[in-house]
This record gives structure tokens, C-alpha cells and sequence, in this order.
């Protein structure tokens, strides 16, 4: 047998013996998906909010979420991610909005903030959501979350506008990250608003008025006592 032979031979059986690399999801790539309630990428702790820009329960525990950023800095990154649910018809655009306008000003999550903020505050949620479940139009409903966070977050309105104006399988950046939160949500079991993750970890709330159905509990009635006493338990060992 000849050494070119040889050699081919070696080549085909390393060929089939190689490992194929696996794929790597599109929510798996990259910079974690989300915004920060703060600048604590390195923080040693995590804990994620998925909130719903529709949903009243995510509006009651907002709030509490920035004053816990803010006692917990800089040992516990909470992070939040605007979580459009599927049956909250038109809560996609919020999000999407939200997202955009912390991308337009350099992926700022403080702009990200106030833009949650904005849509939290008084009749806004109310009122974009009538509009966009019950009498308006898409084009209504994009029209109305410009006039509500552009000026106030520093963006152009034109420029929000043609962000929220992209098509069904494709659009500009902001499309993309809120479709990587909606997608991380996903694979990790979120299926209702507010969820919480504990370092990667969903943890359900306590439900004692539907006997478990609602998987969030009673989130929303928690104080930064109660949340600082759930991310201070140890570890045990049985």
C-alpha cells in the first residue's frame, strides 16, 4: 500500500470520525438578552424579571424592582426583559418600542427604565392597551407610543417610528433584541407575566387564591424585604 494511500485513507477516517459541532440557538449567542436595572454585568448573583407591558401584576411590582436594584447594587444583576404574551394581542409594539429607544440611545438601559416607567405610568398601559385589543389600528397603537416616549426619552420620532414599521419575519435591531428576550423566556419555561428567574432558575410565585394556576403568586405583593430575604437564602444540604 503506498504512502498517498496511505494518507487518504487516514484523511477519510478522520473525516468520519470527527465531531460535528452543535448548533448554537440565536438567544444562546451573543451578550445575555435583556437590560440591566444597573451596571452590574459582573455581579455574582443575577435575578430576572420578565414583565408583561400589558399586564397590571408587572406594573404593581415595577417599582419594587428599581428600589431592589438599587438596595441590592452592585451583588445581584437585575436584569428585565418586556415579555409580550401571546393572547395580550398587540403588546409585541411596547416592547419592541422600549427596546428601541434604549438601542437608538447606545443600548443605554437607563433610557430602558424610563421607557418602562413611561408605560407604567398613570392611564398609559390602560390606555395603549384598549387601543391596541379593542379600536386601533397597529398603525394607531405605534403612533401612540411615539407620541409618548420619544420626546421625553431623547429620540427621534421619526426614527422610533421606522424601527416599530418592519415586517413580519425581519426589521431592524430592535426587533431582533426583543424577539431574543421573547425566545430566552421561552426556553426557559416562561409562560406567563411576572416570572422571575433566580440565577438561571425560575422560581414560582405562591398562589393562594387559585390554588397554583396563576404561576406567578403573588409577586406582585412582595416587598424589597421579602425579595432581599429570598436572594439571601443559603444553600443547604439535606
Amino acid at each position: 500500500m503506498t504512502m498517498k494511500l496511505l494518507f487518504a485513507l487516514g484523511l477519510a477516517a478522520l473525516a468520519a470520525s470527527s465531531l460535528i459541532l452543535p448548533n448554537i440557538p440565536m438567544h444562546a449567542r451573543g451578550p445575555r438578552p435583556g437590560w440591566s436595572l444597573g451596571a452590574h454585568s459582573c455581579a455574582a448573583q443575577t435575578m430576572e424579571a420578565f414583565l408583561g407591558p400589558f399586564c397590571e401584576d408587572s406594573r404593581a411590582m415595577w417599582p419594587t424592582l428599581k428600589a431592589l436594584a438599587a438596595a441590592r447594587s452592585p451583588s445581584t444583576d437585575i436584569r428585565v426583559h418586556l415579555y409580550p404574551l401571546p393572547y395580550n394581542v398587540g403588546s409585541w409594539l411596547p416592547a419592541q418600542a422600549c427596546d428601541a429607544a434604549a438601542t437608538l440611545r447606545q443600548n443605554s438601559s437607563s433610557v430602558f427604565t424610563q421607557c418602562v416607567s413611561l408605560l407604567y405610568e398613570g392611564d398609559n398601559q390602560k390606555r395603549i392597551k384598549t387601543l391596541a385589543l379593542a379600536n386601533g389600528t397597529t398603525a394607531d397603537v405605534i403612533r401612540s407610543l411615539v407620541e409618548l416616549v420619544a420626546e421625553p426619552l431623547g429620540v427621534s420620532r421619526e426614527v422610533l417610528t421606522a424601527n416599530l414599521n418592519q415586517g413580519l419575519e425581519s426589521g431592524s435591531p430592535s426587533y431582533t433584541k426583543t424577539k431574543l428576550s421573547l425566545k430566552y423566556g421561552q426556553s426557559n419555561g416562561v409562560f406567563s407575566t411576572p416570572a422571575v428567574l433566580f440565577n438561571g432558575i425560575q422560581v414560582f410565585g405562591y398562589d393562594s387564591t387559585y390554588g397554583g394556576l396563576h404561576a406567578e403568586g403573588e409577586f406582585s405583593q412582595l416587598s424589597i424585604e421579602d425579595w432581599t430575604h429570598l436572594l439571601d437564602l443559603e444553600p443547604q444540604v439535606p
